[in-house]
């Protein structure tokens, strides 16, 4: 289980997940100190799932990994979730970046899968948002 913590910075609020659960395996990730290791379980099920996979599938349903494809799609599947994340990137002076694309997920994660947050691709999730953005700057 993840605690959200929000603060204000000197140009913008500043949002951050802090692991509460088991000590996690590692603390080498990009959300070095966060943690991030789903209980026994879910990581042998999603271990499972990997290797079910086609061998020379490199990617998760398009997405860098099953927990990169997880974050649009609780985001993007709940209405009124993908209005709130629309006007978040409406909100933005300048480009979607990684750090915005974790800002908004983080902010606004309800899934019920457990995450991987320290393997998630922001940069891909971002460019997948910033697309939309432009395209409610076009209409």
């Amino acid at each position: 289980p993840y605690r959200y913590l929000s603060e204000r910075g000197p140009d913008e609020a500043v949002v951050s997940a802090q692991y509460v659960g088991p000590a996690p395996a590692s603390a080498d990730g990009p959300l070095r100190g966060l943690g991030s290791t789903p209980d026994s379980a879910l990581q042998t099920n999603h271990q499972q799932e990997d290797k079910n996979m086609d061998t020379t599938e490199t990617t998760y349903n398009g997405w860098a990994n099953r927990s990169t494809w997880l974050i649009p799609l609780w985001v993007d599947n709940d209405y009124d979730t993908y209005c709130a994340k629309l006007a978040m990137l409406e909100d933005l002076d300048g480009p979607v970046l990684g750090h915005d694309a974790f800002a908004i997920a983080v902010q606004l994660w309800h899934g019920t899968d457990e995450v991987d947050w320290d393997v998630v691709d922001w940069d891909g999730i971002a460019e997948h948002w910033e697309a939309e953005r432009l395209e409610g700057l076009e209409s």
